[in-house]
Order: C-alpha cells, then structure tokens, then sequence
C-alpha cells in the first residue's frame, strides 16, 4: 500500500493549482498548466505559446536556459544571449554542460540552443534526447538557430525523429508568410515583413520529405527556401530560426 501511494505522489498529473513564484502570469491568468519536474518533482508553471520567450507586459520575467557547450560562446551564443537579456521580460541562464541543461529543463518554460559549433545530437544519449521532447509535449518551447553544416538540424532529428536538412541557396530575403499570423511574429505584433541582411544563404530545406508534416512557416521565398518555421508537438512548441 505504501509503495502505491509513492506511486501515485509522483504521477505529476496536474491535479494541484498552479501557484508558482516563477513565470508566472501577474493577473493570475493566462495560459498556464501544473506539471512536475522530472528532476525535482516540484509543482512548475509553464505557459504554452509564444509569450514563453516574446515580450508580453502581462507576465513577469521568463527565464531561458540556454546551452553553451558545443557553440561558439564568444560570437554566436553570446549574440543571441545578449538579444534575450535585452528584452526587458526575459533573462538568459547559460549552462555550459548539455547533461546539466537538459537536468534542467524541468525548472523552465523555454530552452534555447545557439548556433553549433560541434556535434551535440552525437552526445545526446537515449534518456536525454528522450528527456528534451518531453520537455516539450509538456508546454515547453524550444527554440533553436541553425549553422552552416546542419548540427541543430541533426539535433532536432534526434529528438523529435524528423528528417529536416540545411539547404544552401542564393539571393532571396526572407518574405513574412502566412503562417505568422496569429503568433508573435504577425505583422499585428510587430513582426518585421521582411528578415533585413541575413549574413548567410543556410536555411531549412522547404522540401516535402524534409520538412516535418503540420509545420507552419513564417518567414521564406515562398518556395523552398524556409528561413523561420515552428511546430506544435502535443502541448509545447518547436521554433527554428533557420537563418544567419
């Protein structure tokens, strides 16, 4: 009898009321869930669409675990790290060991890998890439950059077992698409219409058997060519900001 209520203690179904200090909705509103951490079992707040890691006056400060080992941490990672911090509802924490942040993600609602510099889809063993997508079914969002020889593609491959490739091209700045509409980045929220100078030609290959089925694009050419896309895995979401 014991044993089955330890069992049923650590079933983290959601049946307490949220009331968490961190993330938050300061009206008490909003789109949040209980859950519990893997790693801690303590009751968590997440919410689950794109105020996770966009401004919104509505919630208090997000924070952001961000992956710093296997990126260039002097140039890319520290680029993206400083964009985050400057958003005034956002703060980047950096950890510098993919085992340790992958630990973590239990303690966030939003996870962020930089550019890759090295392999880490070649580190990741069974249990964390298995740890990462339930991470995401359970309201997460992950956000990732692409590099120029397709390390965060294979990363997202080893999770979420899609088939999605880097794909190199010419001459074409990247057009806001429909796809946007209804997120923060339509042009209602003040997404650009346009991504403006992008200082490289690698972006997600557009093609059917290379694109993961229900993905919504937001920017491209309007072909192939697909500079920023996301996609809903059960409760959480996927971006990829697939262009430099």
């Amino acid at each position: 009898d014991e044993d089955e209520d330890e069992d049923e203690d650590d079933t983290g179904d959601g049946e307490t009321c949220c009331d968490c200090e961190r993330n938050s909705c300061n009206n008490g509103g909003g789109n949040g869930n209980c859950d519990k951490s893997g790693a801690s079992s303590e009751s968590v707040c997440r919410d689950f669409d794109c105020n996770a890691f966009c401004s919104d006056a509505n919630y208090t400060k997000s924070h952001v675990a961000v992956l710093f080992e296997y990126v260039n941490t002097n140039d890319e990672g520290a680029n993206i790290v400083a964009s985050v911090n400057a958003e005034p509802t956002l703060t980047a924490h950096e950890f510098t060991d993919l085992d340790e942040w992958v630990e973590a993600l239990g303690r966030f609602e939003t996870a962020l890998l930089p550019e890759f510099t090295g392999n880490a889809h070649s580190a990741l063993s069974s249990k964390d890439a298995k740890d990462v997508k339930t991470f995401v079914e359970r309201g997460g969002v992950l956000v990732s950059a692409t590099d120029d020889f397709g390390k965060n593609h294979d990363f997202m491959n080893t999770v979420f077992g899609w088939n999605t490739r880097q794909y190199y091209w010419n001459g074409f700045q990247p057009a806001q698409q429909p796809g946007a509409d209804g997120t923060c980045f339509s042009a209602a929220n003040g997404g650009p219409a346009t991504l403006d100078d992008p200082s490289s030609t690698i972006w997600t290959d557009g093609r059917s058997d290379r694109f993961p089925e229900g993905a919504e694009i937001l920017y491209s050419d309007g072909g192939r060519q697909i500079a920023a896309w996301r996609i809903s895995v059960q409760q959480g979401w996927v971006y990829m900001l697939a262009y430099d």
